[in-house]
């Protein structure tokens, strides 16, 4: 399979090589230390411009300027740039990886225009591996929350078969979704919310008369909390449910009751969530997939606390999603180091540590 990512710069003034600048754009992220900006970016670049020629063998007298960066942004091919460094980095994330795998849609707030009175930004739909971290966006999305959910049904039913596992919101809970998945082999796990009221209705009569077949409590103290988690696992007669969704092979009802106490003043907080999947039998890992699911949640809080994404401010959608692109390839060969947990920490190691930072290039 052959990507090619074609640079569509006009060749009057361009005096630096497309993939020369988004190797060392892309250095430049994984040494930076502050959010993420387009400036402090350039700056970077332009201190490491001698090294990465040589280590390169591209030599130009002088760093790309930030204007011409900036033009490369807004211009960029995004979905070949994606393709391109999936392969070459080995990514294993997407129909093909073994493995749960959490799918969420993720708001850039940053490309939303205040002064125009503009309600919602720019978004991006990714899968994220429950536990690598790994992360590919398989769609971007401008307009309401909706699309998101046409988008993902879309991406699924392009894929000739899947072998994978896949856990969703309860925005995607929809039949269509469901029968794509189950049909092409894969699994699923999705939550179940007020927005399918009958199925709620009927997990929660279930979840009342019926025995569980499988049960797990684990206790978890952090974040000046303790959060103490019950799951239990029903099996789901799919023929009692609407016609709807007997094609989606749903046998499998997960009901997980979360208590926590905060230890500062003893405050206690109790829920209950609803989550249904196709696969009947290995109960053990469907019930930490309801958990893992948060590994999507993790990654953009760390695009947006540790990276400062929502902040980011961008003249034109393509350029907000060249950025985004660029981050979810930083942050995947972040997260391929292993032997530290704490993202601040590496990426003090590789400000400091050029080869360090440079080992970050090698493929799997």
């Amino acid at each position: 399979m052959q990507i090619h990512l074609t640079d569509s710069r006009d060749q009057r003034g361009k005096r630096h090589e497309l993939a020369f600048v988004l190797t060392a754009l892309l250095m430049a992220l994984l040494r930076s230390t502050t959010a993420l900006k387009v400036a402090a970016l350039h700056r970077a670049m332009k201190r490491d411009h001698q090294q990465i020629g040589d280590e390169t063998g591209f030599m130009a007298p002088r760093c790309v300027s930030d204007a011409q960066l900036r033009r490369i942004l807004q211009t960029l091919d995004y979905e070949a740039y994606n393709q391109v460094n999936a392969l070459y980095f080995g990514v294993l994330v997407g129909p093909q990886a073994a493995g749960w795998q959490a799918v969420d849609g993720k708001e850039l707030r940053g490309t939303i225009d205040g002064i125009g009175g503009q309600k919602r930004a720019q978004n991006l739909v990714h899968i994220v591996d429950q536990q690598s971290r790994q992360s590919q966006i398989v769609a971007f999305y401008d307009g309401a929350k909706d699309a998101e959910r046409t988008l993902v049904a879309s991406y699924f039913d392009q894929q000739p078969c899947l072998g994978g596992s896949y856990s969703f919101d309860a925005l995607h809970l929809t039949p269509t979704l469901l029968k794509t998945i189950h049909k092409k082999t894969g699994t699923y796990l999705v939550q179940v919310k007020a927005n399918q009221s009958h199925l709620l209705a009927e997990c929660a009569h279930v979840a009342t008369h019926l025995p569980a077949l499988y049960e797990h409590r684990q206790v978890d103290k952090g974040h000046g909390r303790v959060e103490t988690r019950h799951t239990r696992c029903y099996r789901l007669d799919v023929i009692s449910l609407a016609p709807r969704w007997q094609p989606s092979g749903m046998q499998t009802l997960v009901v997980v009751d979360r208590q926590r106490t905060r230890l500062k003043d003893g405050r206690n907080s109790q829920e209950r969530a609803y989550f249904v999947s196709n696969e009947g039998a290995a109960w053990p890992a469907v019930a930490q997939a309801v958990r893992g699911h948060w590994a999507v949640e993790t990654s953009n809080h760390v695009r947006d606390v540790l990276f400062g994404e929502d902040k980011l401010r961008c003249q034109s959608s393509v350029g907000s999603r060249s950025l985004a692109s660029l981050l979810t390839v930083g942050l995947n060969l972040l997260n391929r180091h292993k032997a530290v947990d704490n993202l601040t920490q590496l990426r003090e190691q590789l400000n400091h540590n050029w080869q360090q930072a440079r080992a970050c290039f090698a493929p799997n």
